[in-house]
C-alpha cells in the first residue's frame, strides 16, 4: 500500500524542504518508487535540492492545478542523477513572482492539490510520496493533512516554533491521521538526545521521532546538494537514516 508522508512545519525556515529531499533520497536508496511534490507553493525550492534548472524542467504542479496540463506532465524523474536504486521523480513549483502570487490569491480549486497527490501515487505506481507543504496552517495544508498516511512535524528548540507545532500536532490528531512523528532539527550538540525528547514530550501529545542535530556540514552544503549523498558518514544522516526506517514501519511512539 502505498504511503503519502505530509512534511510540516508552522514557521519557515525549520528545514522542511531539506528534509524532504533527503528522506526521499534514503527511501529511493531502498528500491522503492518514491516522489517528491513541492506544494510549498509560496515558497517553492524542492528542485534546488535535486539540482534541477526550473529553466529545463516540465511543466509545474501550478499548470495542472490550474488546469493547463495532466499531471502526470509536470514529473520529472532524477533517479539517475541521484544514483538511488529504485526510482525518484520529482514535481516542482513555479517560483516567477506572478505564479506565486496567483497562488496566494487563492485563484484554484483547492482539491485539485489532493487530486494530484492521489493521481501522481496511481500513474507512478508510487510506493512513497512526500510532500513538501507550506508553513503554517492553511486549507491546503489541512487537505494534505487529511489524506496522510504518516505526518512528521519540523520544529527546532526555538520558543517562537513550540506554540505553532502544538497546533500542527493538534492538528493531524484532530484529521486521524494515522501516524504521525516529530522531528527536532538543528539541535545543538551539547543537547542531550534523551533530555530533548523528554522536553518535547512534556509539551505535545506526540513522541519524538528523532533529533537532527546541527551539523555544520549541512550548514556549509546549503541548497547545493542532497545531504545524505554528499555527506553519507556524517551523525546527521545517520539520524536520517533512522528517520527512514520509521518512515518504512511507522508507529505511534
Amino acid at each position: 500500500m502505498p504511503h503519502l508522508i505530509s512534511i510540516h512545519s508552522f514557521r519557515r525556515g525549520t528545514g522542511k524542504t531539506t528534509l524532504t529531499a533527503n528522506l526521499a533520497v534514503l527511501l529511493a536508496q531502498t528500491g522503492r518508487r518514491v516522489a517528491a511534490i513541492d506544494l510549498n507553493l509560496a515558497a517553492p525550492s524542492l528542485h534546488v535540492l535535486f539540482g534541477q534548472d526550473e529553466g529545463h524542467m516540465p511543466p509545474p504542479i501550478n499548470d495542472y492545478i490550474w488546469g493547463a496540463c495532466d499531471v502526470e506532465t509536470c514529473v520529472v524523474e532524477v533517479t539517475r542523477q541521484m544514483g538511488v536504486l529504485g526510482n525518484l521523480f520529482l514535481v516542482g513549483a513555479s517560483t516567477q513572482p506572478s505564479h506565486i502570487a496567483r497562488m496566494l490569491r487563492g485563484g484554484y480549486v483547492t482539491h485539485l492539490i489532493g487530486d494530484a497527490c492521489q493521481e501522481l501515487i496511481e500513474t507512478l505506481a508510487l510506493d512513497f510520496l512526500l510532500v513538501d507543504t507550506q508553513a503554517g496552517v492553511s486549507e491546503e495544508t489541512q487537505l494534505v493533512t487529511a489524506m496522510s498516511d504518516v505526518a512528521l512535524i519540523v520544529s527546532r528548540l526555538d520558543k517562537q516554533d513550540h506554540q505553532g507545532t502544538g497546533v500542527l500536532v493538534e492538528l493531524a490528531k484532530r484529521l486521524h491521521v494515522p501516524y504521525q512523528g516529530l522531528v527536532v532539527n538543528q539541535a545543538p550538540a551539547h543537547y542531550d538526545e534523551t533530555a530533548v525528547q523528554t522536553h518535547f514530550a512534556n509539551v505535545y501529545p506526540c513522541a519524538v521521532t528523532v533529533v537532527l542535530p546541527h551539523s555544520q556540514n549541512m550548514m556549509t552544503l546549503g541548497s547545493s546538494g542532497v545531504f545524505v549523498l554528499e555527506y553519507p558518514a556524517d551523525a546527521a544522516t545517520a539520524v536520517l537514516k533512522k528517520l527512514s526506517h520509521w518512515v518504512m514501519a511507522p508507529t505511534n511512539l
